[in-house]
């Protein structure tokens, strides 16, 4: 991946010639590239800050225009480019920043925080909101700078966040009175955006017919799974963080009864006694393991399904996202989910106008 050695302070030294072997194109690392613009914004000279202007705008087409030789294998959605696109803004701001350009830097980062954050993302990289921050102190737009600080300091940054935060709060209201009370409502609000990610854009993939032996009973069958909230958890014995993986559902198994739902394990390990001690949920024994990975659409273990009323799988946690067991942010679906057939419910009941009531 060439970044342009010469604007990052190392100067390129001749090469004797040579004929160039045939070019192995590789497609760049996106988040190294992130990184060193990032590290470069911060510490390069002024002197050498255009070129890198150039640089990083060069790169934002090519994410803007959805270069398919950018996306890594197997990945298919132009989705994938916005929070590099955001990075690679918060880069270009402070750039300009550095520069004095405020206005520059103010639109810049704006856009980051559009990229990054537009569908409630709550983790991961908030250095954009640090950096805006700066910029509306330096236009002393203190209600604004107030703002991004404290989105960086709950987002992630941390202590770094907190003293210009608690800067520019003096600088408005003469005191920290009141900042406490704004930084829990302020993570209130982070939460509940978190809570409503969550809940977007669910599967609408139907439960596979299945019919597996319980590693204690008689078989139990998609039939009589249906009609009530269900959480299935498939594991073995070979996936990380699946060690003990049965008694770490037991918390949400219980939780489950409470909303006169079920917890059904599914155990993908062969030998049954291998599943761990017994548990108060159900466990199923798929007698053919391959077959069952395959009605459950493949992939790696844990997973962690979802499935509202009418037998639909709505939400799905694989790999590390399952492993621990996600409890709380299973219960926020399964409780949306919940509301949402009570209200159909509750439609379907409603009389219609010109009913008799």
């Amino acid at each position: 991946m060439a970044i342009g050695v010469g604007c990052f302070g190392v100067r390129p030294q001749p090469e004797p010639e040579v004929v160039p072997a045939e070019p192995v194109r590789l497609p760049p690392d996106l988040d190294s590239l992130s990184n060193v613009f990032a590290a470069a914004a911060d510490s390069l000279p002024s002197s050498e800050l255009p070129a890198l202007e150039t640089q990083i705008q060069q790169w934002l087409a090519r994410l803007e225009f959805e270069d398919r030789e950018l996306l890594p294998e197997g990945e298919t959605s132009g989705r994938y480019f916005r929070a590099y696109r955001g990075r690679l803004l918060d880069s270009l701001g402070w750039v300009a920043f550095r520069q004095q350009d405020l206005r520059q830097a103010e639109a810049a980062l704006v856009s980051a925080v559009a990229e990054i954050n537009s569908r409630g993302t709550t983790t991961g990289y908030a250095e954009h909101f640090l950096h805006l921050g700066r910029v509306y102190a330096a236009r002393r737009l203190w209600n604004d700078a107030i703002d991004a600080f404290l989105d960086a300091e709950v987002r992630g940054v941390g202590e770094r966040a907190t003293l210009p935060l608690e800067t520019v709060y003096r600088r408005r209201h003469g005191s920290l009175r009141g900042l406490d009370d704004l930084r829990a409502a302020e993570r209130a609000r982070i939460e509940d955006e978190r809570q409503q990610l969550l809940v977007a854009r669910p599967l609408r993939d139907p439960l596979p017919d299945i019919a597996y032996p319980r590693r204690t009973g008689p078989p139990l069958a998609t039939g009589a799974l249906i009609g009530r909230p269900l959480v299935l958890a498939l594991w073995d014995a070979a996936c990380t963080g699946c060690p003990g993986y049965a008694t770490r559902l037991g918390e949400l198994a219980t939780a489950m009864r409470r909303r006169d739902g079920a917890l059904v394990g599914v155990w993908l390990g062969g030998d049954p006694a291998a599943a761990g001690p017994p548990q108060s949920f159900a466990i199923l024994v798929p007698p053919d393991r391959d077959q069952a990975r395959a009605d459950f659409g493949g992939g790696g273990t844990p997973q962690i399904l979802v499935v509202d009323e009418s037998g639909r799988i709505r939400y799905r946690w694989a790999g590390a996202n399952a492993a621990p067991p996600p409890i709380d942010d299973i219960l926020v679906q399964v409780d949306h989910l919940r509301k949402r057939a009570a209200t159909i419910r509750s439609s379907s009941n409603r009389p219609q106008s010109g009913e008799a009531r």
